[in-house]
């Protein structure tokens, strides 16, 4: 217990403090709630902690995919390579070691932020045996950088054929508003429709012309959340992306609820004239 004036050390049974000579009374409700507040909300020391993961991701010439996440897991005969590759990579997100302290009261402080540093590499070889290694994804050549964003699933543009693929949503009247129909267009011109199917997950497929030949077209959708649908889209059975198309006429849904009230209205007076007519 502190004297409230000077601050001097006293104990709980004075009736004076022995510095300033100040009565000293005991605390009441309020100002133990007061204080118990105080010192739950006062900012406490906080420490920072960082942790390293590194993860290999390779693609052989057949468009084979590999993941690891540890050099535990590469086969011995590339196990040399990948350990330089770790190496560069600690040296470009080198990290100090997390501080540690002691609280006021002699306890060890918990960490209170968790924080993560993703360092990514990307290791190339041309058919001459030229090695270049580039530290970011926006340092890759263009073109590479959509084969890259296309294999781990980067939602962007989507193209086919050289032509620019655009994906839309809008409620239709099926149903009574309560569906949307996906829509395809291939620079600008629909080539696809779902119809608005009573679905919450499901794909459909249809035929559509191009340039003189036929091909067909299919969507898989998830569900959806925000009034936006997560989509694949397929192309003559190849994958041509994935992404996510917001529904544009979001304000048609309230067409069936206006709907339910009116019909709900229409039982009400209905009743209503009935029971008039009874009594």
């Amino acid at each position: 217990m502190t004297c409230p004036e000077c601050g001097n050390v006293v104990a709980v049974t004075d009736q004076f403090c022995s510095k300033c000579y100040a009565r000293l009374e005991p605390p009441s409700l309020w100002q133990k709630l007061s204080s118990l507040f105080q010192s739950a909300t006062r900012p406490g020391p906080h420490v920072v902690n960082f942790k390293k993961t590194v993860t290999f991701k390779t693609m052989g010439k057949a468009g084979k995919r590999q993941i690891f996440h540890s050099l535990d897991e590469v086969p011995p005969d590339l196990r040399a390579e990948f350990e330089k590759l770790q190496s560069e990579a600690m040296k470009i997100g080198d990290i100090a070691s997390p501080p540690t302290g002691i609280s006021p009261t002699g306890r060890a402080i918990t960490p209170g932020i968790i924080g993560e540093k993703t360092v990514s590499m990307y290791k190339l070889k041309d058919t001459a045996g030229n090695e270049c290694v580039y530290h970011s994804l926006d340092e890759l050549p263009p073109e590479i950088q959509q084969v890259v964003k296309r294999l781990e699933g980067f939602p962007g543009p989507i193209t086919w054929q050289g032509k620019a693929v655009s994906v839309r949503a809008n409620y239709i009247p099926r149903f009574l508003w309560t569906t949307a129909s996906i829509d395809v267009f291939l620079d600008g011109r629909c080539v696809f429709r779902t119809g608005g199917q009573l679905k919450s997950i499901g794909s459909h497929s249809a035929k559509f012309n191009d340039g003189g030949f036929e091909h067909r077209m299919e969507l898989k959708w998830g569900r959806a959340r925000d009034f936006c649908f997560p989509y694949e889209l397929y192309i003559d059975g190849v994958w041509a992306g994935k992404s996510q198309v917001r529904v544009e006429n979001q304000h048609l849904i309230l067409i069936p609820a206006l709907l339910i009230i009116a019909l709900m209205a229409l039982v009400v007076l209905a009743l209503n004239s009935i029971f008039k007519f009874v009594s």
